[in-house]
């Protein structure tokens, strides 16, 4: 690899991995990249609560992008798309789990 490529590598435009309906969404979704390694990060954290009251439009419209290096992005995706369940999923792990709310209870007060 040439030098000018690796500074190139360095300088590429980021790519929208995940595009958060809302602030803590984006969160859950940068938290969950980086804790996998992936170096990632948030685009246009609002900047007030003020801004979505004297505009809703622009409260409603404003964007909350997660960001990855362009190198980073099948990683990323793999990591979002495997951390994703589906209500079936759930229903048949609570299922296989034969765990008790009481159980569960016991377990924690005894800890």
């Amino acid at each position: 690899m040439t030098e000018q490529t690796s500074v190139q590598g360095l300088h590429a435009e980021p790519v929208l991995i995940f595009d958060a309906g809302t602030q803590e969404e984006a969160e859950i979704v940068h938290a969950t990249l980086v804790a996998s390694g992936i170096s990632a990060f948030l685009d246009h954290v609002e900047p007030s609560p003020v801004a979505g009251a004297v505009d809703p439009v622009f409260g409603a419209t404003w964007r909350r992008g997660v960001y990855v290096h362009p190198t980073d992005v099948d990683a990323a995706r793999e990591i979002l798309t495997s951390t994703q369940t589906d209500d079936a999923s759930l229903v048949a792990e609570q299922e296989a789990d034969g765990t008790t709310l009481q159980d569960a209870e016991r377990r924690a007060n005894s800890e």
